[in-house]
């Protein structure tokens, strides 16, 4: 059941599927965006069994994708080099991250898409949780993501099972008029701490140091101001681990790659992210509730961090069906 990794391949068929600069980094040929993983503030998770029928070209994306092969392989390429995928072969895959497939074999997959902003919703208590955050939350919330950024691992027949279960519960779910998004949110964790697990037992070596208990108490801190919507005052929060202002920065930002006020300001727009997907809130209640002096205020460091407005974030639809890549049929056919 373990991937097979070999050194990267230079690739430039006739079709342009695959193509690496001259330092063998392998480029994207087109990003995709939430909308087009069907994730939305209105539905922030979508399950996508697939039948992979052809060749899928080098792409990232601006969100988080798992994918749980449940038949069939491929070869996968991405900055790890190349990987050999069979059943029960998962691949976590960062936002921005390049990856390709090819060399298919009756490939089929099940696609799980995610918004962030959701997930770190309740953030404190995934900290010590099975590595969550290093895993599937990282490249969200830093500046440097800790740790690799895309991961490979490969699941018991158990572990698939139940994990094919629970994706299709997902499923259903989705399609429901009123879809619980508690129990979206409780097989989600499930899923994901069950891959984690599978990555601690495969990759033994790979897991990233834990944060230092300073940095840990410090981004706690971060969080209780956020969702209060109280002001940084960064030398309050280096008190609470005892250190002084200097310290608790160059602690910070060598853990994160960010400063404090950096990551108070990221932390505040996610939060917001989160508060904007109930539409009974106006966006002046979401301002307003995060502390911002005004909306105009709100919607600049809005923009500054997602690319968008509140009003356009909110109103961003999830498409009904995939988008076609670089204007050419679809590669991936549904099951």
């Amino acid at each position: 059941m373990e991937s097979i990794t070999q050194p990267p391949l230079k690739v430039l068929n006739s079709g342009g599927i695959f193509l690496y600069d001259s330092d063998m980094i392998l480029k994207p040929l087109y990003t995709l965006r939430p909308e087009q993983a069907r994730i939305s503030p209105h539905k922030p998770l979508f399950v996508q069994p697939m039948h992979v029928r052809a060749d899928v070209a080098a792409h990232d994306h601006e969100y988080y994708e798992i994918c749980i092969v449940t038949a069939g392989s491929a070869r996968h390429l991405s900055s790890r080099g190349a990987d050999f995928l069979r059943p029960g072969s998962t691949v976590i895959i960062a936002p921005g991250d390049v990856h390709a497939f090819d060399q298919l074999h009756n490939f089929r997959v099940i696609n799980m898409y995610y918004l962030s902003e959701w997930l770190a919703d309740e953030l404190r208590p995934l900290r010590d949780a099975e590595n969550l955050i290093r895993l599937f939350l990282s490249r969200h919330l830093f500046a440097r993501a800790r740790g690799e950024t895309t991961y490979i691992t490969a699941l018991s027949r158990r572990e698939l099972a139940d994990s094919i279960r629970e994706l299709k519960e997902a499923e259903t779910e989705l399609r429901a008029d009123h879809p619980s998004i508690l129990l979206l949110r409780a097989i989600t964790l499930k899923l994901l701490i069950r891959l984690s697990r599978a990555i601690a037992r495969t990759q033994p070596h790979s897991s990233t140091p834990q944060l230092r208990p300073e940095v840990h108490a410090m981004l706690d801190a971060v969080e209780r101001l956020v969702e209060r919507g109280e002001p940084l005052r960064v030398s309050a929060v280096a008190e609470t681990s005892g250190l002084s202002t200097d310290h608790a920065a160059r602690l910070v930002r060598e853990a994160i790659g960010q400063s404090l006020g950096a990551y108070y300001q990221r932390r505040r727009v996610q939060r917001a992210g989160l508060l904007l997907m109930d539409d009974q809130l106006r966006i002046t209640d979401v301002a307003q509730r995060l502390g911002y002096t005004d909306s105009a205020h709100f919607t600049r460091m809005f923009r500054k961090h997602q690319g968008c407005s509140p009003r356009d974030f909110r109103r961003r639809p999830a498409a009904d069906h995939p988008q076609t890549f670089m204007g050419e049929q679809h590669r991936l056919s549904g099951k």
